[in-house]
């Protein structure tokens, strides 16, 4: 009925134990995977001691055998029902009056022993070699092709002596696949239908000495040598872990016949609607709330962000960039869990745009053995990736880094939208505003003269609507309530005044100046300009508009002003000009939030019988909704988060997590 093979030899003494062997599937929540393990402390005598001690005396306490647990089916074969090692380690030898044995804590072979247990190990990902020293392939080398953040422009790939390494980047599939069986000693299988042609298809993993010399502004190329200086070594539980934080995943370890593989997609994997075999007329099923599986905040973002103004992104804005933010999502839920979805790899837009484009100046050297994680499309001929641009925020120019690692979209990812008490947090409030002028300024005959200012605030008294008190119709200004991007829309009649006797041309400008809460200047930013060539001996009345985006963090000013260039001439501002900020985008949204019915949260607990046959088949897919119900009860549907199935009595415990939606 049972038989035990050690190291290929078959033990004919039956081993105590075997009667309660018992196979687990089992989903962990804190390591995201669903994995197969056996429980398995048998005791051996006879041939079995035998083998064992005379091995230990021989190899010593640090070595291991393999060990196969096989049953037999209604067809009289034999299927193994475990395939572990044995670590002479975890033996415990009795001898004595009462007899010799060994009892044995067996490990499993597919996941504790290859993954689990040798996840923190770092390793070269480009050198192909196992931790024990066993060939295996490397991860390929590929190229990032960054971008110029003001247009949008790709920088060329610099090539030739001096210059091998630069640009290289690691796609995250050959990463992962190259870190498993590092791990394995290339003896699990990777696949990856998320990270191979799926939504990280294009993602790749870089540091920031190779985003610095992207340019060649520094002169010189990355050489091996550099590279190898630089580029950190990575562990499969960072690695996982970082993209986890961005994408929400989840593993699957199991069996392909008689070889173990890893399997890793997005969080949606482990909970299709495939409906797989029933559990009928259960005696007894308790239900109840996973308490500790509902955060009641969360934070979210990078712990390296850049917030400069002479970089592209708003920094400060709320949400849809990348700085660290805490959110509540259960006011009312009794339970203090929290969620962390905060990168210490580079994804902020803002320092990869630095280190590109300054790295040879204001730069920091700090993060060349930083990881930088950023999205691609990938040119396979080229075996190159070329980054994201994308502007979600207003019209580009400029262009962005990384948008789908944005704080909104991590929320997403892990909450399957948008929570709804974030969602209420960043909900919409109308921060535009409309004003005018009454007067002409200075008042007639009066005007100023080019030759002592050349610029002049225009005076927009008249508050036509405000509906978040964001104008000052007194000082003229308006005050940004949150960081963000502010679009504008000015207009403005100038009267340029010529009586020296010559045809003069002149540049109208109209400009938003941005100063902090102290009125201490910042920056311009031009909304219109046109030329006007003024008669000898005359005047001309120009009008002009125009509306432009301007980056603004919360408490900053944005006055309206008028200036003039070309040669020294008088000028006047006629009155009805017009100021208005017409959209934000400051964190604020329309939100599809997210239901939570949705969300599996209920567990529900009870004892099942299961034939062999039956177990193969649950084990080989264990991955979708088990419908259950106790007599004439109603019908449950639940996803496996453990079973425990004893295998020659057949008993089992079942824990399923369902959701209100299914139920």
């Amino acid at each position: 009925m049972v038989k035990v093979v050690i190291n290929g030899i078959e033990i004919t003494e039956t081993p105590d134990g075997w009667q309660d062997f018992t196979n687990t599937i089992r989903l962990d929540r804190e390591l995201k995977t669903l994995f197969e393990i056996a429980d398995v402390p048998i005791t051996f005598y006879e041939d079995g001691y035998r083998l064992l001690k005379s091995a230990f005396d021989t190899l010593g306490f640090s070595a291991s055998y393999p060990i196969h647990i096989l049953r037999e089916n209604k067809d009289g074969q034999y299927i193994v029902i475990f395939d572990g090692t044995l670590y002479f380690k975890d033996i415990e030898f009795q001898e004595g009056i009462e007899g010799y044995s060994a009892k044995c804590q067996l490990t499993d072979n597919s996941f504790f022993s290859k993954i689990y247990n040798n996840r923190n190990i770092k390793a070269k990902v480009y050198v192909g070699k196992s931790k024990s020293g066993i060939d295996i392939d490397p991860a390929d080398y590929w190229r990032t092709t960054f971008f110029k953040c003001s247009d949008g422009s790709y920088y060329s790939h610099l090539t030739g002596t001096g210059y091998e390494r630069n640009d290289t980047s690691f796609r995250v599939h050959d990463v992962l696949r190259f870190l498993v069986d590092f791990m394995s000693d290339g003896k699990v299988q990777f696949y990856s239908d998320y990270f191979d042609t799926g939504k990280g298809a294009g993602y790749m993993i870089t540091c920031g000495l190779i985003a610095r010399f992207t340019s060649g502004a520094i002169g010189t190329g990355v050489t091996q040598e550099l590279f190898d200086e630089n580029f950190p070594d990575l562990s499969f539980a960072d690695v996982f872990k970082e993209l986890d934080i961005c994408d929400n995943l989840a593993m699957r370890v199991g069996f392909t016949g008689s070889q173990p593989y890893v399997r890793i997609e997005d969080r949606s994997f482990l909970y299709p609607t495939t409906i797989l075999q029933s559990f009928t007329d259960v005696d007894e099923i308790t239900r109840k709330t996973a308490s500790e599986y509902l955060p009641a905040k969360i934070k979210v973002g990078s712990q390296i962000v850049t917030d400069e103004t002479f970089l592209s992104f708003p920094a400060q804005i709320r949400f849809q960039g990348t700085k660290e933010e805490e959110y509540l999502l259960l006011q009312t839920s009794n339970t203090d869990q929290s969620e962390e979805w905060v990168n210490s790899w580079i994804i902020d837009t803002n320092t990869i745009e630095d280190l590109v484009e300054n790295g040879a100046t204001t730069a920091p050297t700090t993060y060349d053995s930083t990881v930088i994680l950023i999205n691609t499309v990938l040119d396979f001929g080229n075996i190159w990736g070329d980054a994201v641009k994308t502007n979600w925020l207003t019209t580009a120019p400029p262009y962005f880094y990384n948008e789908v690692f944005t704080n909104a979209n991590k929320a997403q990812n892990h909450q399957g939208f948008i929570p709804a008490s974030i969602a209420a947090y960043l909900s919409i409030v109308d921060n535009s505003f409309s004003a005018s002028s009454t007067a002409i300024n200075p008042a007639s005959p009066g005007y100023y003269q080019k030759s002592v200012i050349d610029e002049q605030l225009i005076e927009c008294d008249n508050e036509i609507s405000d509906p978040n008190n964001n104008y000052d119709p007194v000082n003229y200004r308006y005050t940004a309530p949150t960081s963000g991007v502010y679009t504008f829309e000015a207009a403005a009649v100038v009267e340029l005044l010529e009586f020296i006797g010559f045809i003069r041309a002149d540049d109208i400008e109209l400009i938003i100046r941005r100063k902090d809460s102290a009125d201490v200047f910042i920056s311009d930013t031009r909304l219109a300009i046109i030329n006007v060539s003024v008669p000898a001996n005359s005047s001309v009345i120009s009008g002009i508009t125009g509306s432009v985006n301007v980056n603004l963090n919360a408490t900053d000013r944005a006055y309206l002003y008028v200036k003039i260039s070309g040669p020294d001439i008088k000028y006047r501002i006629y009155p009805d000009a017009r100021y208005l900020c017409v959209s934000t985008a400051d964190g604020g949204g329309i939100y599809q939030v997210s239901d939570p019915k949705n969300f599996p949260a209920i567990r529900n607990k009870f004892k099942h019988s299961l034939t062999f046959t039956q177990w193969q088949a649950l084990r080989l897919n264990p991955i979708g909704l088990i419908p259950f119900n106790v007599h004439d009860g109603k019908t449950y549907f639940g996803w496996i988060e453990e079973i425990k199935y004893k295998q020659f009595t057949g008993e089992c415990n079942v824990i399923l997590i369902s959701n209100e939606k299914n139920n």
